[in-house]
């Protein structure tokens, strides 16, 4: 799960941007869940490790949340409670 904190972006533009900062193995794919939270599925579980590790990264100046999936997510309801 990922979010943009503080700027809204489309779909398009965060699958590139995401591509082009992650620089990954493989590929990925993302879905838009509502509520500024997108899902992304990796190829490669290094990958997604990498993603997860690797710290904090920006997007056009705000900080990028990546977090793990789980199956209470709720995302009209989530809310940030940690970075």
């Amino acid at each position: 799960m990922v979010k943009l904190l503080g700027k809204s972006i489309g779909f398009h533009t965060m699958k590139e941007r995401l591509s082009r900062i992650w620089k990954l193995f493989a590929g990925f794919d993302i879905l838009d869940i509502c509520n500024e939270y997108f899902m992304v599925s990796f190829d490669m579980y290094v990958d997604r490790m990498k993603v997860i590790e690797d710290g904090p990264c920006l997007i056009l100046d705000h900080y990028l949340i990546v977090q793990l999936w789980s199956p209470n997510f709720i995302s009209p309801t989530a809310k940030i409670e940690k970075t």
